[in-house]
């Protein structure tokens, strides 16, 4: 008896028949034109490129009304600073949480909505 493994088949190289490149780049050409579909010879891909657009930020403008109430906030938190180390238990604390919760953040957030039209451009007046 004998096995498949014992019968190989010897396999000749066969080339394929060598054909020069304007001969297949005009078939391809005329593929394209027939299917109306871009060819890789006659029109390459166009890549679209994605541009990120930049957030709108808010402008950050230190004016007078947000400095007068940041100075606020500091003399309060001083007296509150003062009061707790005389031994207040009921207004240093009540203080302090006024000048650390409330009257900070409004100073800083005092006039934000004011330039949404132009973001990143200075007044004359804030120059």
């Amino acid at each position: 008896m004998t096995t498949k493994s014992s019968k190989k088949r010897k396999r000749t190289y066969k080339p394929k028949a060598k054909t020069t490149t304007s001969v297949t780049t005009q078939k391809t050409k005329a593929r394209a034109q027939e299917k109306k579909i871009p060819d890789k010879v006659t029109e390459p891909k166009k890549q679209i490129r994605r541009t990120k657009t930049p957030k709108e930020s808010l402008p950050l403008t230190i004016g007078i009304k947000n400095l007068i109430v940041l100075i606020i906030a500091i003399v309060v938190m001083i007296i509150g600073w003062v009061l707790l180390a005389k031994g207040s238990m009921t207004l240093a604390p009540l203080l302090l949480i006024i000048s650390y919760c409330i009257l900070v953040p409004i100073s800083i957030m005092i006039g934000l909505g004011k330039n949404r039209n132009h973001p990143g451009k200075p007044k004359e007046t804030d120059i």
